[in-house]
Formats: structure tokens, C-alpha cells, sequence
């Protein structure tokens, strides 16, 4: 009962986002031996963007043992458990800018957020 109030917390504290970059270390085989460990898994994350209504999932924190081909057949896994939804996956690239534009600031109950406060670009 416990972690389901936990995941439910969860996926209130994400709820309609545009961007979430998300933790997505294993895949579901390879969380099966590595549990408690402290990553994420590819099934989970995409499950909670999907439940949260998130527009964009970003895949980081990448296991070392996993090469660019690895990766993209995670990318792809993600997007194949995403069919049907409009969910956008994508993996985290090295160096890689995400620029956030205003439009993507809009605040339901104010509306744009003035453009002082928005945070500077962020590097993944």
C-alpha cells in the first residue's frame, strides 16, 4: 500500500508536464537483478509519463555497459510501450542543450511566465 501511495505521489508531483527528464539506467531484464540499487527502469518511466500525462520523456543516466546501439533499441523499446499515447521519448545525448522557450512556461493559473524568470538553458 505503501508504494502505491508513493507512485500515486509521484505521478501528482509530474502531472502534465512538458519535459521530464528521467532516470532510465535498465531495462526491465536488467532491473530485475539490479532492484534497490537506486536507477530506473525503461518500463517504469515510461508508465509514470504516461500515467502523469507528461508531453516529453527524456531517457538519462545511462548504464556504462550500454553502447549508442543499446541505447537506441531503449529508445525504441520506450517508444514501442508509448504507442497510442502522444508521449515523445528521446535518450539524453553528452553535451546536448535542451533550450526551454516560454511557451513551454505556462503556468495554468497565471498564464506565460515573464521571461526574467525563466532559467537559463539546461545541459544534459
Amino acid at each position: 500500500m505503501a508504494a502505491q501511495t508513493a507512485h500515486a505521489g509521484l505521478v501528482e508531483f509530474v502531472r502534465g508536464l512538458d519535459l521530464l527528464i528521467l532516470d532510465t539506467q535498465y531495462t526491465a531484464e536488467e532491473y530485475t537483478h539490479r532492484f534497490g540499487w537506486g536507477h530506473g527502469s525503461l518500463p517504469e518511466s515510461v508508465q509514470l509519463a504516461i500515467e502523469a500525462g507528461v508531453r516529453r520523456l527524456v531517457l538519462f543516466h545511462h548504464d556504462p555497459a550500454h553502447d549508442d546501439d543499446r541505447i537506441d533499441a531503449m529508445v525504441e523499446a520506450a517508444r514501442t510501450l508509448a504507442r497510442g499515447t502522444d508521449l515523445l521519448i528521446d535518450a539524453a545525448v553528452e553535451n546536448e542543450t535542451l533550450v526551454l522557450t516560454p511557451a513551454n512556461f505556462l503556468h495554468p493559473a497565471v498564464g506565460p511566465v515573464p521571461s526574467s524568470a525563466l532559467p537559463k538553458p539546461v545541459a544534459v
